[in-house]
Formats: structure tokens, sequence, C-alpha cells
């Protein structure tokens, strides 16, 4: 695949996200200068949740993998290779007809990893470890964690069962419109200098209507006459 990189099609977005059974959130409000025992309790640092990773593309989503403890290089490759994400994408858009996006961390980022990788496809180097809300996916994860909360799953398994159900039916559309907007986050991001643009990605256009074709002149006599 030569030439420059259209972000709106031939790119697949991938990430890893965790899903917490209950928040993590460890804020407590109270009236300054009051200290009320009752306010304070003992409290698990992080709820007991789920590490998954999926990736997008134009028409296609990958499984929803749930990866089982800490995710290094090794275990980053074997997650592709089990799930065949290379040999999937490859029978969708052609071998090396897609570019493959992935976040700066390490598992993604050793030179284990990027040779495997390179050797069998397309991928996007330099992409930042903390990106101010470049990748579309992470809007994906956001639309998932309201699903799976607005069903309260009272345990891990109940949430691995949801989160396979939700993310299977998402619709395709919603993802397409979500990786189309790529460029516009991208202008976001430089209008703000680098910052993170999450308050800022109301702004971005609803796809995508078809355009309004411009009145030739032959119609408009048509339509004076239709009128007259």
């Amino acid at each position: 695949m030569s030439g420059p990189i259209d972000w709106s099609k031939d790119v697949i977005f991938s990430d890893e996200s965790r899903f917490s059974l209950f928040s993590d959130s460890r804020r407590v409000w109270v009236k300054r200068k009051v200290c009320n025992t009752g306010t304070f309790r003992s409290k698990q640092k992080f709820s007991k949740g789920i590490m998954v990773w999926g990736a997008i593309g134009i028409g296609w989503r990958s499984p929803l993998v749930v990866v089982r403890g800490n995710l290094d290089s090794q275990g980053y490759m074997c997650l592709l290779k089990e799930n065949e994400i290379i040999e999937k994408l490859d029978e969708q858009y052609g071998e090396r007809s897609y570019h493959f996006q992935q976040d700066g961390a390490t598992c993604h980022t050793s030179k284990t990893t990027i040779k495997w990788l390179s050797s069998r496809c397309n991928i996007i180097k330099g992409w930042p470890a903390c990106s101010p809300d470049m990748s579309c996916i992470e809007n994906l994860w956001a639309i998932l964690k309201v699903r799976v909360s607005e069903r309260e799953p009272q345990n891990i398994i109940e949430m691995e069962k949801i989160l396979q159900e939700e993310w299977s039916s998402i619709n395709q559309s919603t993802i397409d419109a979500l990786i189309r907007s790529t460029p516009e986050r991208f202008k976001l991001v430089e209008e703000e200098h680098g910052k993170a643009i999450g308050h800022l990605l109301h702004k971005i256009r609803k796809p995508n209507k078809e355009p309004v074709k411009p009145q030739t002149k032959e119609f408009i006599e048509q339509k004076k006459i239709l009128i007259d």
C-alpha cells in the first residue's frame, strides 16, 4: 500500500480497555472542618474488573478478547496469533491494504512486537502512549461502558458475558462513523496544540448526508416554467 494514509477508511484502530465491576472512583465529598467517622470506610483500591482488547475498521470489528493476566510483548503477540487477527484483516481488506494502529504501550512497541507485526502488515509507528482522544476506539469503549453499566452485572462472569453481547450488538454504522471522524479529530488536536479534545468532540460533524446537488441553469429554467 503506497501513498498517504486515508485515516477515514484505511486504518484499523486497536486498543485495550478495563471494565470495572463497580466504580474505581474513591472521591468523597465532606463539609469543610467537619470530621464524621461514618463518612469513611475501608475499600479495596480498585474494583474487580476485566481487561479486554479489540480492534475496529470500516465494515469490520475484531472479536472482543479478554486479557488474562499482565499483557507483555509475548502475550500481546499470542493474543493476535490465537485470534487470527492479521489473517482476518487480510481476508477482509487484502494483504497490506490497511494500516494497523496501536498506542505506545510497551507491549505494542517492543522491538520483538514491531518486527513481528511489520513482517505481516503495515503498522503505524510513533503513536503516543497517552494520546489526547485521537483514537476513535476510545469513544467505542465509552459507549460499551455505558451499555454494560446499564445492565448492572453482579459478578465477573456475568460482566464478561454482557461485554461480549454488547460488543457484538453495537451497530457497524456507529463504528464506521467514529472511524470517519478521525481527520476532524486530528484537526481539533492541532487547533488545541496537542491538548485533550474530549470536551470538543461534540463539534465533529454528524456523518454523512448526501450532498445537495447544485441547481443547474436548465433545472432553474424548468422550475420557472412549472411555477408559471
